[in-house]
């Protein structure tokens, strides 16, 4: 009640004192201008006149009152409905990341190089094929890999894209040492040693590695020292080299969860 007075007073005011102006005028003498009627016929005029006028503005302040209120609920449901649709955007979008990332994680693993290794040295059958195959997989989660987005790209989503593409080279590298000193299974111990020092396709960790143990070459079983070569290359491979993706996934991951989240608060807040 306080403040309804508060902000009304005037209008208060002036519905009190009408009455008394509209007598006065009524009652002031006027011997230069003829006037129609009786003070009660005026009195009756004016009750009407102004009657219809706080008739008009009461309506008039109603209907703008109704169309202030029309327009703020219409974008209030225009809010909510945006909201909604971003929330279910990103939840999908959330869920294909998590599908990617994991996918990316399970494809170029440390497990996989190691059974590689084990292939070649404790079964003696040549990994080529499953070298290719990794080769292939390692394509095939890139090309996933560029179509997953988050709703509000992060630093730390650009920072992710940039470092997957640092483990598929890590990963392609090692893969392609593995492929060279398994291609040489079943050749000569000569044809290694003139052959597998200059080979191109090694890169500068399996060179320095042949470099060092090129003198323990045995000539009669060369495949022994292919296998030692290939043991010496997964030792130099970093296990962990996906704990920085598997941390940046987490992160990103958490922080989408909780922006989606916000956006069912303001959605629940509003509605109550």
């Amino acid at each position: 009640m306080k403040e309804f007075l508060k902000k009304y007073w005037i209008g208060l005011i002036v519905i009190v004192i009408i009455p008394f102006i509209v007598n006065a005028i009524v009652l002031i003498p006027n011997s230069y201008i003829p006037v129609a009627g009786n003070q009660i016929a005026w009195i009756g005029f004016f009750a009407c006149y102004f009657g219809s006028i706080i008739t008009a503005v009461i309506s008039f302040v109603i209907l703008y009152k109704t169309i202030i209120f029309n327009q703020k609920e219409n974008e209030r449901n225009r809010v909510l409905q945006n909201n909604l649709m971003l929330y279910q955007i990103g939840h999908d979008n959330l869920k294909s990341f998590k599908e990617a990332s994991n996918l990316f994680c399970r494809t170029l693993n440390y497990n996989n190089l190691v059974e590689i290794v084990n292939l070649f040295i404790l079964e003696s059958k040549s990994p080529i094929d499953r070298i290719k195959q990794e080769f292939a997989n390692t394509i095939e989660v890139e090309r996933l890999s560029q179509f997953f987005i988050i709703a509000e790209p992060s630093k730390s989503f650009l920072e992710l894209i940039r470092e997957q593409n640092n483990v598929i080279d890590y990963y392609n590298t090692v893969l392609l040492d593995f492929e060279v000193i398994t291609s040489y299974l079943n050749l000569s111990g000569n044809y290694i040693k003139t052959h597998i020092l200059t080979d191109e396709h090694s890169s500068s960790i399996l060179k320095d590695i042949i470099s060092r143990n090129f003198a323990d070459l045995d000539m009669e079983n060369p495949k022994k020292w292919l296998n030692n070569v290939l043991a010496k290359r997964l030792e130099c491979v970093n296990p962990k080299f996906l704990e920085k993706t598997w941390s940046l996934i987490t992160a990103i991951h958490l922080d989408e969860t909780n922006r989606l989240k916000s956006l069912l608060k303001n959605h629940d807040t509003k509605i109550k």
